[in-house]
Protein backbone atom coordinates (compact mmCIF):
# COMPACT_ATOMS: atom_id res chain seq x y z
CA UNK A 1 0.00 0.00 0.00
CA UNK A 2 1.35 3.42 -1.00
CA UNK A 3 1.56 6.00 1.83
CA UNK A 4 -0.34 9.25 1.28
CA UNK A 5 0.63 12.88 1.96
CA UNK A 6 -2.35 15.01 3.04
CA UNK A 7 -2.14 18.80 2.66
CA UNK A 8 -4.83 20.68 4.59
CA UNK A 9 -5.56 24.21 3.37
CA UNK A 10 -7.83 26.99 4.67
CA UNK A 11 -11.52 27.05 3.71
CA UNK A 12 -10.76 29.67 1.04
CA UNK A 13 -7.17 29.04 -0.02
CA UNK A 14 -5.49 31.76 -2.07
CA UNK A 15 -4.17 31.02 -5.55
CA UNK A 16 -0.71 31.95 -4.27
CA UNK A 17 -0.87 29.31 -1.51
CA UNK A 18 -2.07 26.58 -3.87
CA UNK A 19 0.49 27.45 -6.53
CA UNK A 20 3.28 27.47 -3.94
CA UNK A 21 2.16 24.10 -2.54
CA UNK A 22 1.83 22.45 -5.98
CA UNK A 23 5.19 23.77 -7.14
CA UNK A 24 7.01 22.86 -3.91
CA UNK A 25 5.72 19.27 -4.03
CA UNK A 26 6.74 18.86 -7.67
CA UNK A 27 10.18 20.32 -6.99
CA UNK A 28 10.81 18.13 -3.93
CA UNK A 29 9.26 15.03 -5.49
CA UNK A 30 10.19 15.12 -9.20
CA UNK A 31 9.47 11.41 -9.72
CA UNK A 32 5.81 11.93 -8.77
CA UNK A 33 3.66 10.43 -11.53
CA UNK A 34 1.15 12.55 -13.50
CA UNK A 35 -2.23 12.35 -11.82
CA UNK A 36 -0.69 11.62 -8.42
CA UNK A 37 -2.16 14.80 -6.91
CA UNK A 38 -5.88 15.24 -6.22
CA UNK A 39 -8.26 17.25 -4.02
CA UNK A 40 -11.44 16.63 -2.03
CA UNK A 41 -12.70 20.23 -1.83
CA UNK A 42 -16.42 20.86 -1.63
CA UNK A 43 -16.48 22.33 -5.13
CA UNK A 44 -15.89 19.30 -7.30
CA UNK A 45 -14.31 21.07 -10.28
CA UNK A 46 -10.61 20.59 -11.04
CA UNK A 47 -8.32 23.19 -9.48
CA UNK A 48 -6.38 25.01 -12.18
CA UNK A 49 -3.54 27.24 -10.98
CA UNK A 50 -0.65 28.27 -13.20
CA UNK A 51 0.45 25.21 -15.17
CA UNK A 52 -1.13 22.80 -12.67
CA UNK A 53 -4.47 21.02 -12.98
CA UNK A 54 -5.46 19.00 -9.90
CA UNK A 55 -8.64 16.90 -10.27
CA UNK A 56 -11.35 16.26 -7.67
CA UNK A 57 -11.86 12.78 -6.20
CA UNK A 58 -14.46 11.41 -3.79
CA UNK A 59 -12.92 11.04 -0.30
CA UNK A 60 -14.13 7.47 0.16
CA UNK A 61 -12.26 6.31 -2.98
CA UNK A 62 -8.83 7.65 -2.01
CA UNK A 63 -7.81 4.64 0.09
CA UNK A 64 -8.02 2.25 -2.88
CA UNK A 65 -6.76 4.66 -5.55
CA UNK A 66 -3.11 4.09 -4.70
CA UNK A 67 -1.89 6.13 -7.69
CA UNK A 68 -2.91 9.20 -5.65
CA UNK A 69 0.05 10.08 -3.42
CA UNK A 70 -0.79 13.71 -2.48
CA UNK A 71 -4.27 14.80 -1.41
CA UNK A 72 -5.40 18.38 -0.80
CA UNK A 73 -8.26 18.80 1.69
CA UNK A 74 -10.06 21.40 3.78
CA UNK A 75 -12.17 19.88 6.58
CA UNK A 76 -12.51 16.28 5.35
CA UNK A 77 -9.70 14.81 7.46
CA UNK A 78 -11.25 16.02 10.73
CA UNK A 79 -14.94 15.37 10.06
CA UNK A 80 -15.38 11.65 9.55
CA UNK A 81 -13.10 10.61 6.68
CA UNK A 82 -10.70 7.72 7.31
CA UNK A 83 -7.79 6.81 5.04
CA UNK A 84 -5.40 4.33 6.68
CA UNK A 85 -2.58 5.01 4.21
CA UNK A 86 -2.44 8.73 5.11
CA UNK A 87 0.88 8.92 6.97
CA UNK A 88 1.99 12.55 6.57
CA UNK A 89 -0.11 15.66 7.20
CA UNK A 90 0.82 19.25 6.45
CA UNK A 91 -1.78 21.75 7.62
CA UNK A 92 -1.90 25.41 6.63
CA UNK A 93 -5.00 25.99 8.75
CA UNK A 94 -4.79 27.76 12.13
CA UNK A 95 -6.25 25.80 15.06
CA UNK A 96 -6.67 26.50 18.78
CA UNK A 97 -9.62 24.28 19.74
CA UNK A 98 -8.35 21.23 21.66
CA UNK A 99 -11.23 18.97 20.59
CA UNK A 100 -10.66 19.76 16.91
CA UNK A 101 -6.91 19.21 17.21
CA UNK A 102 -7.42 15.91 19.07
CA UNK A 103 -9.82 14.62 16.41
CA UNK A 104 -7.47 15.52 13.58
CA UNK A 105 -4.39 13.99 15.21
CA UNK A 106 -6.39 10.93 16.24
CA UNK A 107 -7.34 10.19 12.67
CA UNK A 108 -3.73 10.39 11.59
CA UNK A 109 -2.23 8.12 14.27
CA UNK A 110 -4.73 5.31 13.66
CA UNK A 111 -2.97 4.37 10.44
CA UNK A 112 -2.27 0.60 10.29
CA UNK A 113 0.60 1.01 7.83
CA UNK A 114 2.85 2.28 10.62
CA UNK A 115 5.26 0.10 12.65
CA UNK A 116 5.96 -2.49 9.96
CA UNK A 117 9.69 -1.91 9.48
CA UNK A 118 11.78 -3.27 12.38
CA UNK A 119 14.01 -0.70 14.05
CA UNK A 120 12.97 2.25 11.85
CA UNK A 121 11.00 4.93 13.73
CA UNK A 122 10.87 7.12 10.62
CA UNK A 123 9.06 4.53 8.49
CA UNK A 124 7.00 3.33 11.45
CA UNK A 125 5.45 6.70 12.23
CA UNK A 126 3.00 9.27 11.02
CA UNK A 127 4.19 12.85 10.76
CA UNK A 128 2.08 15.98 11.28
CA UNK A 129 3.51 19.39 10.35
CA UNK A 130 1.28 22.00 11.99
CA UNK A 131 2.94 25.42 11.71
CA UNK A 132 -0.27 27.39 12.44
CA UNK A 133 -1.59 25.28 15.34
CA UNK A 134 -1.42 26.62 18.89
CA UNK A 135 1.64 24.84 20.30
CA UNK A 136 0.45 24.50 23.90
CA UNK A 137 -3.00 23.24 22.89
CA UNK A 138 -1.50 20.74 20.47
CA UNK A 139 0.89 19.50 23.18
CA UNK A 140 -2.04 18.95 25.58
CA UNK A 141 -4.00 17.11 22.90
CA UNK A 142 -1.00 14.93 22.11
CA UNK A 143 -0.58 13.96 25.76
CA UNK A 144 -4.29 13.16 26.07
CA UNK A 145 -4.01 10.80 23.10
CA UNK A 146 -1.38 8.72 24.88
CA UNK A 147 -4.11 7.25 27.07
CA UNK A 148 -3.87 5.39 30.39
CA UNK A 149 -0.42 3.84 30.53
CA UNK A 150 -1.30 1.56 33.43
CA UNK A 151 -4.40 -0.02 31.84
CA UNK A 152 -3.80 -0.22 28.12
CA UNK A 153 -4.68 -3.55 26.57
CA UNK A 154 -1.28 -5.03 25.83
CA UNK A 155 0.72 -3.47 28.65
CA UNK A 156 2.91 -1.43 26.35
CA UNK A 157 1.89 1.97 27.73
CA UNK A 158 1.08 5.05 25.71
CA UNK A 159 -1.88 3.70 23.75
CA UNK A 160 -0.35 0.59 22.16
CA UNK A 161 3.13 2.07 22.02
CA UNK A 162 2.35 5.57 20.79
CA UNK A 163 4.73 8.47 21.28
CA UNK A 164 4.15 12.09 20.35
CA UNK A 165 7.37 14.02 19.77
CA UNK A 166 7.98 17.77 19.57
CA UNK A 167 10.55 18.96 16.99
CA UNK A 168 11.80 15.40 16.39
CA UNK A 169 15.18 14.49 14.97
CA UNK A 170 15.93 11.22 13.15
CA UNK A 171 18.95 9.45 14.62
CA UNK A 172 20.86 6.87 12.60
CA UNK A 173 23.36 4.14 13.38
CA UNK A 174 26.40 5.63 15.09
CA UNK A 175 29.47 4.99 12.88
CA UNK A 176 31.73 5.25 15.93
CA UNK A 177 30.25 2.08 17.50
CA UNK A 178 32.39 -1.02 16.91
CA UNK A 179 31.08 -4.16 15.22
CA UNK A 180 31.93 -6.06 18.40
CA UNK A 181 29.37 -3.99 20.28
CA UNK A 182 26.75 -4.67 17.60
CA UNK A 183 27.50 -8.39 17.68
CA UNK A 184 26.98 -8.33 21.45
CA UNK A 185 23.69 -6.46 20.88
CA UNK A 186 22.56 -9.05 18.31
CA UNK A 187 23.04 -11.88 20.81
CA UNK A 188 20.77 -10.35 23.49
CA UNK A 189 17.44 -12.02 24.33
CA UNK A 190 14.10 -10.26 24.64
CA UNK A 191 10.68 -11.69 25.57
CA UNK A 192 7.21 -11.95 24.06
CA UNK A 193 3.98 -11.12 25.87
CA UNK A 194 2.08 -14.33 26.72
CA UNK A 195 -1.54 -14.69 25.61
CA UNK A 196 -4.25 -15.38 28.17
CA UNK A 197 -6.19 -17.78 25.94
CA UNK A 198 -3.29 -19.23 23.96
CA UNK A 199 -3.49 -22.92 23.05
CA UNK A 200 -0.25 -24.75 22.30
CA UNK A 201 -1.94 -26.72 19.53
CA UNK A 202 -3.09 -23.52 17.84
CA UNK A 203 0.40 -22.07 18.03
CA UNK A 204 1.92 -25.20 16.53
CA UNK A 205 -0.65 -25.36 13.73
CA UNK A 206 0.06 -21.74 12.76
CA UNK A 207 3.80 -22.40 12.70
CA UNK A 208 3.31 -25.58 10.67
CA UNK A 209 1.21 -23.70 8.11
CA UNK A 210 3.84 -20.98 7.80
CA UNK A 211 6.53 -23.65 7.23
CA UNK A 212 4.37 -25.64 4.72
CA UNK A 213 4.58 -28.79 7.04
CA UNK A 214 0.92 -29.05 7.77
CA UNK A 215 0.18 -32.50 6.39
CA UNK A 216 0.40 -35.16 9.05
CA UNK A 217 0.23 -32.77 12.01
CA UNK A 218 -2.38 -34.19 14.35
CA UNK A 219 -4.87 -32.09 16.27
CA UNK A 220 -4.03 -33.64 19.62
CA UNK A 221 -0.64 -31.99 20.20
CA UNK A 222 -1.14 -29.94 23.35
CA UNK A 223 1.20 -31.99 25.51
CA UNK A 224 4.13 -31.79 23.10
CA UNK A 225 3.31 -28.71 21.05
CA UNK A 226 5.56 -26.28 22.93
CA UNK A 227 8.57 -28.57 22.73
CA UNK A 228 8.04 -29.32 19.04
CA UNK A 229 7.58 -25.64 18.19
CA UNK A 230 10.82 -24.78 19.98
CA UNK A 231 12.61 -27.50 18.03
CA UNK A 232 11.29 -26.13 14.75
CA UNK A 233 12.28 -22.59 15.58
CA UNK A 234 15.78 -23.80 16.47
CA UNK A 235 16.04 -25.91 13.33
CA UNK A 236 14.92 -23.13 10.99
CA UNK A 237 16.48 -20.22 12.88
CA UNK A 238 19.03 -19.35 10.18
CA UNK A 239 16.50 -19.62 7.36
CA UNK A 240 14.00 -17.43 9.21
CA UNK A 241 16.64 -14.75 9.84
CA UNK A 242 17.21 -14.59 6.09
CA UNK A 243 13.58 -13.75 5.32
CA UNK A 244 12.12 -10.29 4.70
CA UNK A 245 11.16 -8.08 7.64
CA UNK A 246 7.48 -8.76 6.97
CA UNK A 247 7.93 -12.55 7.04
CA UNK A 248 10.12 -12.37 10.16
CA UNK A 249 7.36 -10.37 11.85
CA UNK A 250 4.93 -13.19 11.03
CA UNK A 251 7.23 -15.70 12.73
CA UNK A 252 7.61 -13.41 15.76
CA UNK A 253 3.81 -13.36 16.04
CA UNK A 254 3.73 -17.17 15.92
CA UNK A 255 6.46 -17.39 18.54
CA UNK A 256 4.39 -15.21 20.88
CA UNK A 257 1.42 -17.61 20.72
CA UNK A 258 2.33 -19.18 24.04
CA UNK A 259 1.11 -19.17 27.63
CA UNK A 260 4.67 -18.45 28.85
CA UNK A 261 7.23 -15.80 27.79
CA UNK A 262 9.31 -16.85 24.80
CA UNK A 263 12.86 -15.73 24.06
CA UNK A 264 13.22 -13.74 20.83
CA UNK A 265 16.09 -11.86 19.24
CA UNK A 266 16.41 -8.08 19.22
CA UNK A 267 16.75 -6.44 15.82
CA UNK A 268 19.24 -3.62 15.32
CA UNK A 269 17.79 -0.11 15.32
CA UNK A 270 17.92 1.62 11.95
CA UNK A 271 16.37 5.05 12.42
CA UNK A 272 15.36 6.32 15.86
CA UNK A 273 13.26 9.47 16.22
CA UNK A 274 13.66 11.60 19.36
CA UNK A 275 12.49 15.11 20.17
CA UNK A 276 15.05 17.90 20.46
CA UNK A 277 13.05 20.65 22.22
CA UNK A 278 10.70 20.84 25.20
CA UNK A 279 7.23 22.40 25.16
CA UNK A 280 8.77 25.84 25.71
CA UNK A 281 11.09 25.57 22.72
CA UNK A 282 14.21 25.00 24.83
CA UNK A 283 16.91 22.71 23.42
CA UNK A 284 17.19 19.38 25.22
CA UNK A 285 20.54 18.09 26.58
CA UNK A 286 22.42 15.36 24.72
CA UNK A 287 25.04 12.68 25.30
CA UNK A 288 27.48 10.90 22.97
CA UNK A 289 28.35 7.23 22.63
CA UNK A 290 24.78 6.05 21.93
CA UNK A 291 24.11 3.26 19.41
CA UNK A 292 22.19 5.75 17.27
CA UNK A 293 22.92 9.46 16.99
CA UNK A 294 22.35 12.65 15.03
CA UNK A 295 24.78 14.17 12.55
CA UNK A 296 26.91 15.49 15.43
CA UNK A 297 27.18 12.09 17.14
CA UNK A 298 24.73 13.13 19.90
CA UNK A 299 21.61 11.56 21.40
CA UNK A 300 18.95 13.71 23.18
CA UNK A 301 18.43 12.79 26.85
CA UNK A 302 15.89 15.45 27.74
CA UNK A 303 13.21 12.82 28.32
CA UNK A 304 15.25 11.52 31.28
CA UNK A 305 14.88 12.99 34.74
CA UNK A 306 17.86 14.33 36.65
CA UNK A 307 18.79 11.13 38.48
CA UNK A 308 18.35 8.98 35.38
CA UNK A 309 20.92 11.23 33.71
CA UNK A 310 23.15 10.67 36.74
CA UNK A 311 22.97 6.93 36.06
CA UNK A 312 23.91 7.48 32.40
CA UNK A 313 26.83 9.73 33.29
CA UNK A 314 28.11 7.27 35.89
CA UNK A 315 28.19 4.47 33.30
CA UNK A 316 29.83 6.70 30.68
CA UNK A 317 32.53 7.68 33.16
CA UNK A 318 33.72 4.09 33.53
CA UNK A 319 37.13 3.73 31.88
CA UNK A 320 36.04 0.79 29.72
CA UNK A 321 32.81 2.40 28.42
CA UNK A 322 32.11 1.52 24.77
CA UNK A 323 28.50 2.47 24.10
CA UNK A 324 25.05 3.02 25.58
CA UNK A 325 21.52 2.33 24.37
CA UNK A 326 18.34 4.01 25.58
CA UNK A 327 16.05 1.00 25.31
CA UNK A 328 12.77 2.00 23.63
CA UNK A 329 10.08 2.58 26.24
CA UNK A 330 7.55 0.48 24.33
CA UNK A 331 8.00 -3.11 23.15
CA UNK A 332 9.25 -3.12 19.56
CA UNK A 333 11.58 -5.17 17.43
CA UNK A 334 14.60 -3.09 18.52
CA UNK A 335 13.69 -3.15 22.23
CA UNK A 336 14.76 -5.55 24.96
CA UNK A 337 11.41 -6.44 26.57
CA UNK A 338 10.72 -8.38 29.77
CA UNK A 339 7.44 -10.12 30.59
CA UNK A 340 6.02 -9.82 34.10
CA UNK A 341 2.74 -10.37 35.92
CA UNK A 342 1.02 -7.28 37.31
CA UNK A 343 -0.58 -7.26 40.81
CA UNK A 344 -3.77 -8.74 39.27
CA UNK A 345 -1.84 -11.64 37.75
CA UNK A 346 -2.09 -10.40 34.14
CA UNK A 347 0.88 -10.65 31.81
CA UNK A 348 2.50 -7.33 30.92
CA UNK A 349 5.78 -6.25 29.36
CA UNK A 350 8.29 -3.68 30.52
CA UNK A 351 11.39 -2.37 28.79
CA UNK A 352 14.38 -1.71 31.09
CA UNK A 353 15.69 1.80 30.51
CA UNK A 354 19.31 1.23 29.49
CA UNK A 355 21.78 -1.19 27.98
CA UNK A 356 25.46 -0.36 28.48
CA UNK A 357 28.44 -1.90 26.70
CA UNK A 358 31.83 -2.02 28.41
CA UNK A 359 35.07 -3.77 27.56
CA UNK A 360 38.20 -3.45 25.48
CA UNK A 361 36.59 -3.49 22.04
CA UNK A 362 37.14 -7.18 21.37
CA UNK A 363 35.62 -8.45 24.61
CA UNK A 364 32.28 -6.71 25.13
CA UNK A 365 30.24 -6.98 28.32
CA UNK A 366 26.57 -5.99 28.17
CA UNK A 367 24.66 -4.72 31.21
CA UNK A 368 21.02 -3.90 31.89
CA UNK A 369 20.65 -0.86 34.14
CA UNK A 370 17.09 0.12 35.02
CA UNK A 371 16.38 3.22 37.12
CA UNK A 372 13.33 1.99 38.97
CA UNK A 373 10.73 4.40 40.38
CA UNK A 374 9.49 3.27 43.80
CA UNK A 375 6.23 5.22 43.57
CA UNK A 376 4.60 3.16 40.80
CA UNK A 377 1.91 0.66 41.79
CA UNK A 378 3.52 -2.13 39.76
CA UNK A 379 7.15 -1.35 40.65
CA UNK A 380 7.61 -4.54 42.68
CA UNK A 381 5.93 -6.68 40.00
CA UNK A 382 8.23 -5.27 37.33
CA UNK A 383 11.26 -5.90 39.55
CA UNK A 384 10.19 -9.50 40.07
CA UNK A 385 9.73 -9.92 36.31
CA UNK A 386 13.23 -8.56 35.72
CA UNK A 387 14.50 -11.03 38.32
CA UNK A 388 12.81 -13.92 36.48
CA UNK A 389 14.44 -12.65 33.29
CA UNK A 390 17.80 -12.71 35.07
CA UNK A 391 17.12 -16.30 36.12
CA UNK A 392 16.43 -17.34 32.54
CA UNK A 393 18.93 -15.20 30.60
CA UNK A 394 21.48 -13.90 33.11
CA UNK A 395 24.40 -15.53 31.32
CA UNK A 396 24.04 -13.02 28.48
CA UNK A 397 24.75 -10.05 30.75
CA UNK A 398 27.66 -8.79 32.81
CA UNK A 399 25.31 -6.92 35.18
CA UNK A 400 21.54 -6.66 35.61
CA UNK A 401 20.83 -3.81 38.01
CA UNK A 402 17.74 -2.01 39.27
CA UNK A 403 18.51 1.47 40.59
CA UNK A 404 16.24 3.62 42.78
CA UNK A 405 16.46 6.91 44.62
CA UNK A 406 15.57 6.59 48.29
CA UNK A 407 13.57 9.10 50.33
CA UNK A 408 16.79 10.76 51.49
CA UNK A 409 18.02 11.20 47.90
CA UNK A 410 20.57 8.36 47.85
CA UNK A 411 20.90 6.18 44.75
CA UNK A 412 20.77 2.49 45.70
CA UNK A 413 21.20 -0.52 43.41
CA UNK A 414 19.94 -4.12 43.51
CA UNK A 415 22.18 -6.70 41.81
CA UNK A 416 19.67 -8.98 40.09
CA UNK A 417 22.34 -11.45 39.03
CA UNK A 418 22.74 -12.29 42.71
CA UNK A 419 20.40 -15.20 43.49
CA UNK A 420 20.24 -14.19 47.16
CA UNK A 421 19.04 -10.69 46.20
CA UNK A 422 16.39 -12.16 43.90
CA UNK A 423 15.22 -14.35 46.73
CA UNK A 424 14.80 -11.30 48.94
CA UNK A 425 12.60 -9.24 46.64
CA UNK A 426 10.43 -12.21 45.61
CA UNK A 427 9.02 -12.22 49.14
CA UNK A 428 9.32 -8.48 49.78
CA UNK A 429 6.31 -6.29 50.53
CA UNK A 430 8.07 -2.95 51.11
CA UNK A 431 10.19 -2.08 48.09
CA UNK A 432 11.74 1.03 49.66
CA UNK A 433 12.89 -1.00 52.66
CA UNK A 434 14.30 -3.64 50.32
CA UNK A 435 16.53 -1.08 48.59
CA UNK A 436 17.64 0.37 51.93
CA UNK A 437 18.53 -2.99 53.47
CA UNK A 438 19.52 -5.21 50.53
CA UNK A 439 20.63 -2.64 47.98
CA UNK A 440 24.11 -1.23 47.69
CA UNK A 441 25.14 2.38 47.18
CA UNK A 442 25.72 3.27 43.52
CA UNK A 443 29.36 3.55 42.60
Amino acid sequence: MAPLLVVQVPSTPSRELLLSAFATIREAWPELEPGAMAHVFGDHAPVEVGSFTVPHVSPETVQDRTQIRVLFAKDAISTGWDCPRAEVLVSFRPAKDETHITQLLGRMVRTPLARRVPGNDLLNSVECLLPHFDRNTAARAAKAMLGDREHDEDGTGGGAGRRVLLVPVDLVVNPAISEAVWEAFDALPSQTLPRRAARPAGRLAALAQALAQVDGVAADLDREADELARDWFDEHRVAIKGLTDERQTAYDEIRSMSTEPQAIEIKRPRVRTEETEDENGQKLPTRTGHLVCDADGAFPVGALNQWEREVVDREMDRVDFLAGYRNPSRPSSDALAVAYRDPQGRWRRMCPDFLFFHGDGGNVNVSIVDPHGLHLADALSKLQGLGDFADAHGEFFHRIEAVARTAVGELRVLDLKDAAVRGEFRVAEDLAALYSVTGAACR
